[in-house]
């Protein structure tokens, strides 16, 4: 995308949170947009990327991450084996789902208390409850 076509929008107070990521990782919000007043007006973004630079973001408690932080992290289970590196997640209903892609294949692993045991990002690892052949 060049810099021509973003278009700089004021971000208002968000409404109330539609969401959490068991305390792991921030509450979901629907931000109001500047500008932006009604369905038709919103329409005119259809197909368009709305991001936030991460330096804008706010602060996290401890124990709280950002999907985009997380991305590129080993997933290692809890016998010691690589699963391989987050990709992305995968939205659902129930709960986010983590796609995990490495050597043995690719896996989707429900980002629930039972699975994920720990998230180190300095040590850029997500340890897990996740055998290698499932």
């Amino acid at each position: 995308m060049s810099d021509k076509s973003r278009t700089p929008v004021i971000v208002g107070a968000a409404r109330t949170p539609i969401g959490k990521f068991l305390g792991a990782l921030s509450t979901l919000s629907a931000p109001e947009l500047g500008g932006i007043a009604t369905r038709d007006d919103a329409g005119s973004l259809r197909g368009a990327s709305i991001g936030v630079p991460h330096e804008e973001l706010p602060a996290l408690r401890d124990g709280e991450h950002y999907q985009a932080d997380l991305v590129g992290l080993t997933v290692v289970n809890r016998a010691g084996e690589v699963l391989g590196s987050v990709v992305d997640f995968v939205a659902s209903g129930a709960h986010p789902i983590v796609r995990v892609k490495g050597e043995h294949g690719e896996r989707l692993i429900p980002w629930i208390d039972q699975y994920i045991d720990r998230v180190d990002v300095v040590a850029r690892r997500v340890d897990v409850d996740w055998p290698l052949d499932y």
